[in-house]
């Protein structure tokens, strides 16, 4: 019931390990956001945690588990929990874009050359999974707050919660791909292929239900309110976590997308013409389609055939 992965590890006192979540509202805010530790640190973690996830609400199944959507209408709950929190991570991270700004952004994009087609990795779960990812270690080796908390020569292994990936199996067909693209001096810090778990049993993915839902509030009421580290101000924070975060806008999620299908799992290559109609309006009849994931792996192939 309390895994944390890798204590058998000869350097497991050092692993450095990353739980992420995932907190929206329809056509809202989306943020994916967590904490690292180590792995001491997240078995201290659980083992404290698990003592008193009895408080917490009881989901579907009958057991206990902490989900701060349903726990917010039990406030005077919560307390304990972030206590434990502040107790034991080094860092809160997070990602956020808009729904709307992606629904947007795809709206913007046309070709003469080619029909669209958004499928699994152009959702917000995949956008901000990928910004995450990407800037996470780019921001580690350009900020030297971040380097003395987390030493370069620590790999950070990332989990997320099974039920925020719609299609999980995507990270396992792209992530060589991904991690290749990466700098070299970025590529090193990556560690094992980021893994899909269930936060029953990794009581660290409860902890980052508990920082997503606070981050997509802060920016519902006010997109300066996180920046300020003024969150947590009615739980009575006793320090304050280091943080660091991203954030995407209409046209940096454009640029995203291009980006995709140009090089990601579409890899159209840089010769098919691809207009933003935000500078090149679109003309009648070119239109934006979507794909299921089944038949956008049968395109896949074909386009790893060259067919």
């Amino acid at each position: 019931h309390l895994k944390v992965l890798n204590l058998f590890s000869a350097s497991w006192s050092v692993i450095l390990q990353a739980y992420i979540d995932d907190s929206y509202s329809p056509d809202g805010v989306f943020v994916l956001g967590g904490y690292i530790a180590t792995a001491v640190q997240w078995a201290d973690f659980c083992r404290e945690w698990g003592t008193i996830l009895p408080t917490a609400t009881r989901g579907p199944n009958g057991k206990y588990c902490f989900k701060m959507s349903e726990m917010a209408r039990h406030m005077d709950r919560v307390l304990p929990f972030y206590k434990i929190i502040e107790d034991h991570v080094l860092l809160a991270l997070w990602c956020k874009i808009n729904i709307a700004d992606l629904r947007r952004a795809k709206e913007r994009i046309w070709s003469d050359q080619l029909t669209m087609f958004w499928s699994v990795p152009t959702q917000p779960f995949w956008m901000c999974f990928n910004g995450l990812m990407g800037m996470f270690h780019e921001a580690r080796t350009n900020q030297d707050a971040l380097i003395e908390l987390l030493p370069l020569g620590q790999k950070v292994d990332f989990y997320f919660d099974r039920r925020s990936a719609r299609d999980a199996g995507e990270i396992a067909s792209d992530w060589d791909q991904f991690a290749a693209s990466q700098a070299e001096n970025i590529r090193s810090l990556y560690g094992v292929m980021p893994r899909f778990e269930d936060d029953e049993e990794f009581l660290a993915l409860q902890a980052a239900d508990f920082w997503a839902w606070w981050v997509r509030r802060a920016y519902e009421r006010t997109a300066t309110k996180i920046l300020r580290g003024t969150e947590f101000a009615e739980l009575n924070p006793r320090r304050a976590i280091p943080t660091i975060g991203f954030t995407f806008s209409e046209d940096q999620l454009v640029e995203a997308l291009i980006s995709k299908v140009r090089t990601g799992a579409y890899g159209v290559g840089p010769t098919v013409s691809i207009f933003d109609a935000k500078h090149d309006p679109r003309p009648e009849g070119n239109r934006v389609m979507t794909l299921n994931s089944s038949i956008r792996a049968r395109v896949r192939r074909l386009l790893n055939r060259g067919g």
